[in-house]
C-alpha cells in the first residue's frame, strides 16, 4: 500500500499565469496516484478525456501527464 501526501510543495504545472494546469514532467504528483482509487472512477479519463494511466501509475490532480 502506498501512501503519499503532498502538502505545500509546488506541483509544477505547465504554465500557471496561462492557466496550464497540466503537470510539468518534473512534477513530483507525476506518477503518485492510486491505481486503484483511479480504477473506481467510471470513465476512468482526466478532464481532457485522456486515459488515468499513461505510464505506471495514475498521475495526482485533473490532467495526467502524456508521454
Amino acid at each position: 500500500f502506498k501512501e503519499k501526501i503532498f502538502i505545500n510543495n509546488d506541483p509544477d504545472f505547465v504554465k500557471v499565469e496561462k492557466n496550464q494546469y497540466a503537470l510539468d514532467s518534473l512534477s513530483q504528483a507525476v506518477n503518485q496516484g492510486n491505481f486503484n482509487d483511479a480504477a473506481k472512477v467510471p470513465t476512468a479519463l482526466d478532464i481532457r478525456g485522456d486515459s488515468r494511466i499513461s505510464n505506471s501509475f495514475p498521475d495526482l490532480g485533473a490532467f495526467e501527464r502524456q508521454y
